[in-house]
C-alpha cells in the first residue's frame, strides 16, 4: 500500500508531547482484511529507523496461540481516543488512558451484536461504561502474563464498536492469537 506522510509515534503518554517520532514507510494490510465485516482487522506499519528499547518504549509478547481469553478476565486497553462527545481534536485525550474491562463470552457478544457477524478472529470486552472509544482504534488490549504477572501480553487490538462509547455493548477487538491473525503476523515477529 502507498504510503502518505504517517508518522508514528513512541515512548510518551502524551498525545502532543514527546517521545521519538517514526516515519512509517509500508502499511502492510491483512489480505483477508474485509472492509464489509471488518473480520482480519489488522495492519503491519514498516518504519524507517527500528524501534530502540529503553524505559518508555519496549516491545509487548504476544499471548499463546493457546490462549483461551476466559470470560471474565481482566484485560487493559489503552489509547488517546475520545473522552467528550464530537469530533474535534479537543475531544480525544490529551493523555493516554487505560481501563480494565472483562472478556465477554461470544455467544453472549454476538447476542448483543445480533446485527453484526462476529468470527474466529474477534474477541469481546468490555462492561457498560468502561470500554475503548473513537480514536482509540488500532491500540492495544493487553492480559498478564500467566507465568509472569509483571509481563503484559498482546492479546487484541482495538478494532470496533458502539459509537456510544462505554454503553452495554462490549467493543470488539482483532483477536491476537487467531489462526488467521497468527499467520499474518508470522514473518514480522
Amino acid at each position: 500500500m502507498s504510503v502518505p506522510t504517517v508518522t508514528i509515534y513512541g515512548g510518551s503518554t502524551s498525545r502532543n508531547t514527546g517521545g521519538r517520532q517514526f516515519r512509517v514507510t509500508e502499511i502492510v494490510v491483512h489480505p483477508n482484511f474485509d472492509t464489509d465485516t471488518i473480520d482480519n482487522d489488522i495492519s503491519v506499519l514498516r518504519v524507517s529507523t527500528p524501534f530502540v528499547p529503553n524505559t518508555n518504549i519496549a516491545p509487548v509478547p504476544l499471548v499463546a496461540a493457546d490462549y483461551s481469553y476466559p470470560t471474565g478476565a481482566i484485560a487493559y486497553v489503552a489509547g488517546w481516543g475520545r473522552i467528550t462527545m464530537g469530533n474535534s481534536p479537543s475531544s480525544l485525550s490529551a493523555s493516554l488512558r487505560a481501563v480494565n474491562i472483562p472478556f465477554v463470552d461470544d455467544e453472549s457478544c454476538q447476542r448483543l451484536w445480533s446485527n453484526k457477524d462476529l468470527t474466529e478472529s474477534m474477541v469481546c470486552a468490555g462492561i457498560k461504561g468502561r470500554d475503548a472509544c473513537i480514536g482509540d482504534s488500532g491500540g492495544p488490549l493487553v492480559v498478564a502474563s500467566p507465568t509472569n504477572a509483571n509481563v503484559n501480553l498482546l492479546a487484541g487490538i482495538v478494532s470496533w464498536g458502539s459509537s456510544a462509547c462505554g454503553s452495554e455493548y462490549p467493543g470488539v477487538y482483532t483477536k491476537i492469537n487467531a489462526p488467521a491473525v497468527r499467520k499474518f503476523l508470522a514473518p514480522y515477529v
